[in-house]
């Protein structure tokens, strides 16, 4: 039995991804900027190859071709460490964003239902805020063991509580910004992944689709 694969929701996401990891290429330190750009042809051509194969999700992992995406996860992963980086912190960001959702196919191909599905969406609490310019926020949040920076509209103060999916890094002048609030805020203490639904879904799938339509994904 066939499977639809050019509607799943990861596949777009990886074919993102790709088209994400070809530009970091160029923004990135030059000793690294070649083997990024062939990671991404990598990636480019995984995503091809499961999209012709109409595999459903299970076999393609017992078939072995999801391994490809984990092994690029793996060639990468270093260079998120690596203090070089510290100097471009958009093209960290996007390291950072690839790998995240390169590492384990297993656990993402295959949800339906909306194209954010995939997404990781987790509740994070806010350290400390400042502004960015307008009524635009730059704040540092913590959650799952993991910091990142999320620029905001929304009105938060240090100690709230937010769900945050994490997202295509965007830049705001020298501000770079990891994901969006999907909610919040909230005063008592939340954490841990969530599945997101309702409301907070479709926040995403709007600022997904804006990304996707940025960089001529289809």
């Amino acid at each position: 039995m066939s499977y639809d694969t050019r509607s799943d929701p990861y596949l777009l996401l990886l074919d993102l991804i790709s088209k994400i990891l070809e530009e970091t290429s160029k923004q990135s330190p030059r000793k690294y900027s070649k083997l990024i750009a062939e990671e991404s042809r990598k990636l480019n051509g995984v995503v091809k190859t499961l999209r012709f194969s109409y595999l459903p999700p299970g076999e393609m992992s017992s078939q072995g071709l999801l391994e490809p995406i984990k092994r690029i996860a793996e060639t990468l992963n270093p260079l998120v460490g690596d203090k070089e980086f510290e100097r471009y912190p958009l093209a960290l960001a996007n390291l950072r964003f690839a790998v995240r959702y390169m590492r384990d196919p297993e656990d993402r191909i295959g949800r339906r239902g909306s194209i954010a599905s995939p997404l990781d969406a987790v509740w994070v609490e806010v350290l400390n805020a400042k502004k960015l310019g307008g009524n635009l926020l730059g704040t540092k949040v913590g959650g799952g063991g993991e910091r990142f920076d999320v620029a905001t509209n929304m009105s938060v103060k240090r100690g709230d509580f937010m769900l945050l999916c994490l997202l295509p890094p965007k830049k705001f002048g020298s501000f770079v910004s990891e994901g969006m609030f999907v909610d919040g805020p909230v005063k008592e203490k939340r954490s841990g992944l969530v599945r997101l639904s309702g409301r907070p879904l479709r926040n995403a799938e709007a600022a997904l689709r804006e990304f996707l339509r940025e960089m001529n994904v289809s």
